[in-house]
């Protein structure tokens, strides 16, 4: 499948585009420099998109340990900005390409345990909460746990109907990648 690169309207005007050498400064950024010169490497087990809201970049969306054998990948959405609208937006399109687009069975990510607004929104968007992973990485020279969060493509169903109305009532329109 060809990576979309949809822009949808309401009342709100977002795009995912993807990313390509010239969002490096945007990267650095967002991210520490080891994690954007990662997502700018040759790699066929990541796929990332510029999030832009209004025409300006505002963050990252991304795909990284891209399995197609066992139909599974992890996810990841750094906005530079704090709009929910925003962040289920990004979260349901990513559901979205890889449940109906590329037909994968499941799709995981990672929060800070200790995030729990975090945990609470990625669990609205249909994770579930799968594995605490103790002392998993280190944030500001401490050893922090992590939750692993896990989506399968069963869940997906049961949950986008519910996901876009609530996008609906943001004022965006659930983006159809066609």
């Amino acid at each position: 499948m060809t990576t979309p690169s949809p822009t949808w309207g309401g009342t709100r005007h977002v795009e995912l585009r993807p990313l390509g050498p010239n969002d490096r400064d945007c990267l650095l950024a967002w991210l520490a420099l080891s994690d954007a010169e990662a997502w700018l490497e040759d790699d066929s087990r990541r796929q990332g998109w510029v999030v832009e809201v209004g025409g300006q970049p505002a963050g990252l969306a991304g795909l990284f340990d891209i399995d197609r054998g066992h139909q599974r990948c992890a996810w990841v959405c750094h906005l530079a900005i704090s709009d929910p609208g925003v962040e289920a937006y990004v979260h349901y399109w990513g559901l979205e390409y890889v449940f109906q687009g590329l037909k994968f069975a499941k799709l995981w990510s990672e929060a800070p345990a200790a995030d729990h607004a975090r945990l609470e929104r990625l669990e609205s968007y249909g994770f579930v909460a799968e594995a605490r992973l103790r002392g998993h990485f280190v944030h500001d020279g401490v050893r922090t746990d992590v939750v692993r969060l896990g989506a399968l493509a069963s869940d997906w169903r049961a949950k986008r109907g519910a996901m876009a109305a609530m996008l609906g009532a943001r004022g965006f329109d659930p983006p159809d990648l066609g």
